[in-house]
């Protein structure tokens, strides 16, 4: 009796199959990586925008301690980077005019023209812009906020605004 012997070994039917798993293994994969890179990029953004703020209200505070708390108005529109110890990582500077090939994705840089600081953005995949602006970058401006009940416009009401609507994804 000499039967067929079966040869071991996969059939193209299943190296077919197995490579479609592997394939949607990679690419849930990949997607979990992206989702996890841009919202590690959005809690860096955030967390240094909480430390411009604190830094900016503590350069207030420490004025009116030295009873120089009308003596504010030079924050408007200045770079609230000057306060923090070192500046966020990726910060290129103040400039005037930036040359574009100088701004690498995740880099931050004071435009001294506008008043604003600017964030390029390293995973814009994870962003969404409500309004006409730049899609790759946030801006920032120390300004008075509106609509506040104030004692002193200067203390009460001095912040770090975002410029623009957009969204984390």
């Amino acid at each position: 009796m000499h039967g067929k012997t079966r040869q071991a070994g996969l059939t193209r039917l299943e190296f077919v199959l197995v490579s479609i798993l592997f394939a949607l293994l990679v690419g849930s994969f990949l997607y979990a990586v992206r989702h996890q890179q841009a919202q590690a990029e959005k809690l860096s953004v955030e967390l240094t925008v909480m430390s411009l703020r604190t830094g900016l209200l503590s350069e207030i505070a420490q004025r009116l301690i030295n009873h120089r708390g009308e003596d504010t108005a030079d924050l408007i529109g200045g770079n609230p980077v000057r306060f923090l110890k070192s500046p966020p990582l990726g910060y290129l500077g103040e400039f005037k005019e930036i040359d574009g090939a100088r701004l690498q994705p995740g880099s931050w840089y004071f435009d001294s023209t506008r008043g604003e600081l600017v964030y390029h953005l390293n995973q814009s995949a994870g962003f969404r812009r409500l309004d006409a602006a730049a899609k790759n970058e946030i801006r920032w401006r120390v300004e008075i906020r509106d609509g506040l009940q104030r004692v002193n416009p200067m203390v009460d009401a001095l912040s770090l605004l975002p410029l623009g609507n957009y969204e984390w994804l």
